[in-house]
């Protein structure tokens, strides 16, 4: 009896010892995805401070224009043809689909200056307007330089900020009426972002969104080059009663 004892003893330690190393094998696996998840949760964590920290600002290139100071006595109307491209000046390729958008933008920056009696886009306008104003828009995307950026940005746990810049740039022409180029204004700033910590604590003095902040820029580009055309006389018109528009 003591044998089969002793036997069964064994055969329970041999058991015992099974499960055991079982039971550590099984504990190593849970550590391992306990400290997997950690390293998710932690990444996730950073990605979404990354997105929450995000603060656009323009670079401020072209200063604040502002018209509050000129008076003109007799306001001519004015034909505008606006044209969108994308890429630089230098670059420049056919962007149809922003026309619209880059329309409202000339047209109200425009009737904001006061310095029309009306402002038109309608080519049929074209031939009974008295200025004739050519309004080039470029704008440009950095793709490459945020998708770098964002892997540092995520690498690091955002302790690198993420960036990337929307540049724009407005050239403006005065035609007479041969459509010949009589002067031209030419404009570039950038809308600026920033996503990670640093951004984070940027946001709450941040513009705004990146597109509004740069369609706000291209706003300023055009007023600028705008007020720039009226300093150096080239919106002086005569008028069918002889009135001219004169430069404070």
């Amino acid at each position: 009896m003591l044998s089969i004892k002793n036997k069964w003893t064994c055969g329970q330690a041999a058991t015992i010892g099974r499960v055991s190393n079982n039971c550590k094998k099984i504990l190593s696996k849970s550590d391992l995805m306990f400290n997997f998840k950690k390293i998710i949760g932690a990444s996730s964590i950073a990605l979404s401070l990354s997105f929450a920290g995000c603060a656009s600002f323009p670079a401020g290139h072209v200063p604040t224009t502002s018209f509050s100071a000129i008076s003109v006595r007799s306001k001519p109307v004015v034909y505008v043809d606006v044209m969108a491209y994308a890429g630089s000046p230098e670059s420049p390729s056919p962007l149809p689909a922003a026309v619209p958008v880059y329309r409202e933008i000339t047209n109200q920056a425009f009737v904001d200056s006061r310095l029309f009696k009306m402002v038109t886009m309608n080519p049929s306008d074209k031939e009974k307007a008295d200025l004739h104003v050519e309004v080039k828009l470029y704008e440009k995307n950095h793709p490459m330089l945020a998708l770098f950026t964002g892997i540092v940005d995520y690498a690091t746990l955002s302790v690198v900020p993420g960036f990337t810049y929307v540049s724009s740039a407005v050239q403006m022409n005065v035609l007479d009426k041969d459509g010949n180029v009589v002067s031209t204004s030419t404009r570039e700033d950038s809308a600026d972002q920033i996503w990670g910590l640093f951004g984070l604590l940027a946001y709450p003095f941040a513009s705004d969104n990146l597109p509004v902040v740069a369609n706000r820029v291209m706003t300023n580009e055009v007023e600028a080059a705008l007020k720039e055309q009226y300093q150096q006389g080239h919106l002086n018109v005569d008028l069918s009663d002889k009135a001219v528009v004169k430069n404070n």
